[in-house]
Order: structure tokens, then C-alpha cells, then sequence
């Protein structure tokens, strides 16, 4: 599943996959829903991990929501723009973003 989504987007990069493991829950990118459906909510994060000579693994760094923003360099135009983000209508924060395949470029 990962590899079609990865040759999609033409990304030549290692890709890594939490797969059906709890990692997402671990290290709190999965959420349960607060109406306590079976349903969940995950959330755009970066974690850093650090592997030593010895082979010991840490994890160093994470960061979600607004913590990303010195990592989506759109934000630092939009903010200076007159309407700016302009979020308040969305249902997400991040719903205006789109994978650069998602765009209609036929108009």
C-alpha cells in the first residue's frame, strides 16, 4: 500500500511504516476520538530518532499541530498576506492542504 502511494507522488526517499503496530498510540499521533467512538484521530507530527554505534535507538525530538509550522514554509507567506491563513471556515487547520497530484491542473 505505501509502495503505489510512494511511486504516486514520485518520492524516491526510504519510506518507513508504523504498519498495524501501536507506535502511532505510543508516542501519542493516534488519538481516540473524545465521544469514545471506536474511531480515531491522527495528527501531523515529526519524531526523531537517533541510532548509535552500539545499536541502541533514542528518540530525541517530536513536535504536531503548530509545532510543524517551522517545517511548512507556506505558513511563513501566508502569514503575511492580507487574509492570511485564513482557517476559521475550515474544519482542520491544515485542510487546505493538498498532495501536489490532488490539483486539477486542467483549468
Amino acid at each position: 500500500k505505501t509502495d503505489a502511494y510512494k511511486h504516486r507522488l514520485c518520492w524516491g526517499f526510504p519510506w518507513y511504516s508504523c504498519g498495524e503496530t501501536t507506535f502511532n498510540r505510543d508516542f501519542n499521533a493516534t488519538f481516540d476520538n473524545e465521544d469514545g467512538a471506536d474511531d480515531w484521530k491522527e495528527v501531523a507530527g515529526i519524531s526523531v530518532f537517533y541510532k548509535n554505534d552500539d545499536g541502541q535507538i533514542y528518540y530525541t525530538y517530536n513536535t504536531f499541530a503548530r509545532g510543524l509550522e517551522n517545517f511548512i514554509h507556506t505558513y511563513d507567506f501566508l502569514d503575511i498576506v492580507p487574509k492570511g491563513r485564513d482557517e476559521e471556515k475550515l474544519h482542520e487547520p491544515m485542510d487546505w492542504v493538498k498532495r501536489h497530484v490532488d490539483y486539477d491542473f486542467t483549468k
